[in-house]
């Protein structure tokens, strides 16, 4: 079992059944911000220390590969869906324009809010956003 921080809440993932996750994340998917976003997620287990979490949603294409919209960055955190975590990524605010953030600044800053959270410990997060696959985020677990 691990506790996983997603979506602006703490969750239990079984890692022998996790269509009940996979339910809770996609019907908070589903309202998120008000919008039904009409996209999937799923949970793919690729051991008992490695989880990958797989958002299917279009959003554009961000500017380099090491970078993702940071609409897509609130998937992982449910920010702006009267959530804000404790640690965010700091960007001024302007109507109407989109920013990009750097996938590993992010990752850095999700692993402190899973922290503060109280989620299962974990040595590192990857974070792959296409427009083509959508976003997937690696956690490794410890042992």
């Amino acid at each position: 079992m691990k506790r996983i921080w997603i979506m602006g809440k703490v969750r239990d993932l079984d890692l022998k059944d996790t269509k009940p996750f996979e339910d809770s994340v996609n019907d908070d998917l589903a309202n998120f911000n008000g919008k039904n976003l009409k996209g999937v997620f799923n949970v793919e287990l690729a051991c008992a220390q490695k989880v990958h979490f797989k958002w299917k949603v279009s959003t554009p294409e961000p500017d380099t590969p090491c970078e993702m919209p940071e609409f897509v960055s609130w998937l992982i955190t449910g920010e702006c869906n009267e959530f804000q975590p404790a640690y965010g990524y700091m960007l001024p605010r302007f109507p109407g324009f989109e920013y990009s953030i750097n996938t590993d600044d992010f990752a850095a800053l999700y692993k402190r809010n899973s922290n503060y959270y109280k989620a299962s410990k974990f040595k590192k997060a990857n974070i792959m956003f296409s427009n083509f696959t959508g976003l997937m985020m690696s956690i490794d677990y410890y042992y």
